[in-house]
């Protein structure tokens, strides 16, 4: 009963802190954002969309007419060299 109880208070943590893996999406400008976990609080990252070929990142996967976009952190599309794109970011 005791290890049930326990179990049962992480998962309402888990949940209530924002730490389950689930996607939301942002109300303001629908950018897509995961949550990241950590003790104190939790910190978002923003997901953007980047295409096989060329060097814009997007907001959603159908700007532009992408084929088989990948999703990434909009630090990792700026790593690769990427840069915003302008129909998304205007």
């Amino acid at each position: 009963m005791k290890k049930t109880f326990c179990i049962v208070l992480v998962c309402l943590v888990l949940l209530l802190t924002g730490c389950a893996r689930e996607q939301l999406l942002d109300s303001g400008n629908g950018t897509n954002m995961l949550p990241l976990c950590s003790t104190a609080e939790t910190t978002y990252v923003t997901m953007v969309w980047i295409p096989r070929t060329g060097k814009r990142y997007h907001r959603n996967d159908e700007c532009s007419g992408m084929k088989e976009p990948r999703e990434v952190t909009i630090q990792e599309a700026e790593d690769m060299g990427f840069t915003p794109c302008k129909n998304c970011y205007s």
